[in-house]
């Protein structure tokens, strides 16, 4: 896992500039979808669209299994990353808050910080465990 790139702002972020950011990232890694929260980066997603990026909401119980998936993969030590310090430092400021039946989701603003990147190697992390949907069966 790597983090490629980040933005601040003391008031409120730019959605086009952001969105301007993240199209070369899509094209120079052949990338198959941009997950994103409706509830923090709709702007950004819409601007995504027009541009014919396709985008995946990942709020509510998918984001809970993008957590536990996130969480399993570093347990396992599958997940691993170069050693970024601002990786690492939202990494370990995440809160982990209930969902549902048991599950589990990184909570924002119980976070206290920024933890924006831990978010997103979460949404990643769902999509790099998903199982291989081909099956090629041999016989003989």
């Amino acid at each position: 896992m790597q983090l490629l790139h980040t933005w601040s702002n003391d008031y409120s972020l730019n959605d086009l500039a952001v969105a301007n950011d993240i199209a070369p990232y899509v094209r120079k890694y052949n990338t198959q979808t941009v997950a994103y929260s409706k509830r923090t980066s709709q702007a950004v997603a819409s601007r995504l669209v027009p541009a014919g990026i396709p985008i995946t909401d990942m709020d509510g119980a998918i984001y809970a299994e993008s957590c536990d998936r996130w969480l399993g993969a570093i347990n396992s030590h599958r997940l691993q990353h170069g050693g970024q310090e601002e990786l690492t430092q939202q990494t370990l400021s995440a809160a982990k808050l209930p969902y549902g039946d048991g599950s589990w989701i990184i909570g924002r603003r119980a976070s206290r910080v920024a933890v924006c990147a831990a978010v997103a190697s979460a949404l990643a992390s769902y999509f790099a465990t998903q199982v291989e949907t081909e099956i090629d069966i041999q016989v003989g």
